[in-house]
């Protein structure tokens, strides 16, 4: 015989012989029940069809935010690998970008940042988990810790927190990540030059850059290639050996009209040379920067991100969610043309591939 429903705290907390309070912590995974006694009352939950209205736990979140606002309960800590004003002054790196994004968000949802340098000598990460400790922080956004490759030995306190990463922060463990959709934003770069008549298109970089983003950039570029007719196929100039005369050889030989690259390195090293860009050939930027206007490109929407670190993070703190997840969830944002002096109309558009 199927159980009658239940509908309601008081029926729950009888059967489960605690009080409403009990059972409106274990049905939020509140840390203050133990994880025992959570799993049982979550387990006559389902057996007895009991739903939490999604309506009144809005609006009981709404009412606690708001009792809580200046508690550390409030407080995200965000972890960065330079200092807040080294942040402000760095004009390569998006990190500014991403702060302002978790700021902004942050206030809106009645949330404060707690600005948390990693420094270089902090191998173990030691201090790291002794502030949060202290300061009674829950939720962490990690920054990208490097400009090179993931992380897969970052020794932190993974189950005591409710964790999101921006970008591709660490290859180990796996965490809830806000991400650019990388593979979306070289195809429409793709369409976006084709819509202004290039047909040779060529993709230029640092090994290191494409390795960043998992190799997605050189998926969708060869992905694009493979349905070209074969004249106007170009070999893609991926390389750890990223210098100006390893770059001029692939360009002699290739002779791309318009190449894709990430910073104004080959603009200058072909300005060097003689050529006129945008004239002779274009360029245009998978990882545009408003210190780089000079160039056209895509820019990844940083502050987007960073808000939606915030929306993903206050998620799992409404849940009580703690440690590394099941399943990890990857968000993916996507990015925004910005049109510069680097690209020109041609005048034959593209041909139908």
């Amino acid at each position: 015989m199927t159980p009658k429903p239940i509908s309601n705290y008081e029926e729950l907390a009888k059967l489960a012989k605690v009080s409403k309070a009990t059972v409106s912590l274990a049905l939020r995974n509140h840390p203050r029940i133990s994880r025992k006694t959570r799993e049982r009352i979550q387990a006559l939950a389902t057996k007895y069809g009991y739903r939490v209205n999604p309506l009144v736990a809005a609006q009981m979140s709404a009412i606690q935010m708001g009792k809580r606002a200046a508690s550390s309960a409030s407080t995200i800590g965000f972890v960065a690998p330079k200092t807040l004003s080294e942040a402000k002054e760095d004009l390569k790196t998006p990190l500014r970008y991403y702060y302002d994004g978790v700021k902004q968000r942050a206030g809106e949802l009645g949330f404060t940042i707690d600005y948390i340098t990693l420094l270089p000598e902090d191998t173990t990460n030691r201090r790291l988990n002794s502030i949060l400790a202290a300061r009674g922080i829950r939720g962490v956004i990690f920054a990208p810790l490097t400009e090179d490759y993931p992380l897969d030995d970052f020794e932190f306190d993974w189950e005591g927190h409710a964790l999101v990463a921006l970008e591709n922060t660490f290859r180990k463990p796996k965490i809830h990540s806000i991400c650019n959709d990388e593979f979306e934003t070289i195809t429409r770069m793709v369409e976006q030059l084709e819509s202004k008549g290039y047909q040779r298109i060529g993709m230029a970089m640092w090994e290191l850059e494409d390795s960043h983003v998992k190799h997605i950039w050189l998926a969708g570029f060869r992905a694009y290639q493979a349905l070209l007719p074969k004249p106007r196929r170009i070999e893609q100039f991926i390389t750890k050996d990223w210098s100006k005369d390893t770059f001029l050889a692939w360009f002699r030989k290739c002779r791309p009209e318009v190449i894709i690259c990430i910073d104004d390195l080959p603009m200058k090293w072909l300005q060097e040379e003689g050529l006129r860009v945008p004239d002779d050939v274009g360029q245009a930027s998978l990882y545009w920067l408003p210190s780089r206007p000079h160039l056209a490109g895509f820019y990844q929407n940083h502050e987007s991100m960073g808000a939606a670190a915030i929306d993903l993070l206050s998620a799992q703190l409404y849940r009580n969610e703690r440690g590394i997840p099941a399943q990890p969830k990857k968000v993916l944002i996507q990015s925004v043309w910005h049109d510069g002096p680097s690209l020109m109309e041609k005048r034959t558009k593209c041909a139908t591939r």
